[in-house]
């Protein structure tokens, strides 16, 4: 598995869209002069699996998580999806992207997470997304 700084900073580029790198990098809680280094093709080694996963979660232009994780070696090719948890060194992108898809969740269906049967709900649905995601 190969960091292609190149193709990186090219989905990189699209992912950031017409905004600044310092809005992208405020949204994606990512530091701008990382994001700027990324972009210049500055870094030798790829981001880690959390920082794709913040910058794939706030991209624009179709660019997913998943293309960042091809690009930066962590998956051979699209065909290997299934096979994430496997090639990568930490568990922080299933983490994140479990939270961030609970939270798309509550926001989108203006769920009460006050009542104890939809925490109990919410629950069962952090099992299957974090499931989901291990696949």
């Amino acid at each position: 598995m190969i960091f292609d700084k190149k193709r990186f900073s090219e989905l990189l580029n699209k992912a950031k869209g017409d905004r600044s790198i310092n809005n992208f990098g405020r949204i994606s809680q990512v530091d701008p002069g990382y994001i700027s280094r990324l972009l210049r093709c500055q870094n030798d080694t790829p981001p880690s699996a959390a920082i794709i996963s913040k910058l794939g979660s706030k991209a624009h232009n179709n660019v997913s998580d998943i293309d960042l994780m091809i690009a930066a070696g962590y998956i051979e090719d699209g065909n290997d999806v299934n096979h994430i948890g496997d090639k990568l060194e930490e568990s922080a992108l299933s983490k994140e992207r479990t939270e961030y898809v609970l939270r798309e969740l509550v926001n989108k269906y203006n769920i009460d997470l006050t009542d104890p049967r939809t925490v109990e709900t919410l629950e069962d649905l952090i099992k299957i997304v974090h499931r989901k995601t291990q696949e």
